[in-house]
């Protein structure tokens, strides 16, 4: 028999944990390509550190919103499955 999963306000641990996950993936990956782009830029215009810097915490901010946006729609996983 197949274990049912637990729940919580409607949605299951296994979704849950899965979307967070992939959150906190993609904002890392964000932050590493930030810091990538902003190394290369600080050495063509020769500005070191400001392009990293900057680059950086728009990576992270935008890496951020996405966290949150996907541990807002948690609820909407759990909708679209059951239709």
């Amino acid at each position: 028999m197949a274990e049912k999963q637990k729940k919580y306000k409607g949605v299951s641990i296994n979704k849950a944990v899965l979307a967070v996950s992939d959150g906190v993936v993609g904002a890392a990956v964000l932050i590493v390509i930030g810091i990538y782009a902003g190394l290369y830029l600080d050495k063509k215009f020769m500005t070191s550190p400001w392009f990293t810097l900057g680059l950086l915490f728009l990576g992270g901010g935008v890496g951020l919103a996405r966290l949150v946006i996907k541990a807002m729609n948690l609820d909407k996983l759990d909708e679209d499955d059951t239709r």
